[in-house]
Parts: structure tokens; sequence; C-alpha cells
């Protein structure tokens, strides 16, 4: 009698379930819609970036060489400011957390790309 009773109530979850797991539901949509204005890198004043890996990389007499370490367990986390003017900073927390400030030349300022270069001019 009581395997019986285990059976049928086995068979009556199994029921439910495959119910539950083959019913027809219906599609859930939904949509976002967001303006976007297209405008230069520079227009925004500050950015920061977080890199966990960076390649060192050098030119000398005439040879390339580069060097990819590990990812950092602490990523450099790098702010540039003032880049809407023609000399911008940036500063810089390495992985030995140190804080360092550094002038940068802008090269390139368009919607696509913002291209600095190391020194004050």
């Amino acid at each position: 009698m009581k395997r019986n009773l285990i059976i049928g109530i086995l068979f009556v979850l199994v029921l439910v379930f495959a119910w539950i797991a083959f019913s027809p539901s219906a599609p859930k949509t939904s949509s976002v819609v967001k303006s976007h204005l297209a405008s230069t890198l520079s227009a925004s004043g500050n950015i920061t970036c977080t890199y966990p890996q960076v390649l060192h990389a050098s030119y000398q007499s005439g040879e390339i060489t580069h060097e990819l370490p590990k990812p950092e367990t602490n990523p450099i986390i790098m702010t540039f400011s003032d880049i809407d003017s023609d000399v911008a900073k940036v500063k810089f927390i390495d992985a030995t957390k140190t804080i360092s400030e550094l002038p940068l030349v802008k090269v390139i300022d368009t919607a696509e790309k913002l291209m600095f270069l190391e020194g004050n001019g």
C-alpha cells in the first residue's frame, strides 16, 4: 500500500515538473531607448582607465624588445586630466600604489581617437 502511494506521488511530481519544463511560455521582450550625442573624447575633461596588465616595449640600437609580465593583483590606474587643453596631465597609481604625475602633449583629438605623448611640449 505504501509502495503504491509513493509511486503515485512520484508519478504526479514527474508530470508536474514535465509540464513546467515543456509548457510554452510567452517570450518576454523589452527595449530600451537611449539618446546618444557624438562628441570628441576631450569634451569630458577627465578620463580614468584601469590596466590589469601592461606590455613593456623599448627600441634601442635598431632592436625592438618587449616583455609581457603577469597580470597585476593591483591594477594600474591612470587618470587623464585637462584633456581639453593642448598640454594635459596623467596621474597614475602603479602596482606598488605609488602615485606619479606626468605632463602630456596632445597629438590627435578626434571623435574616435585621443592620443598623447609624454612630455610638456
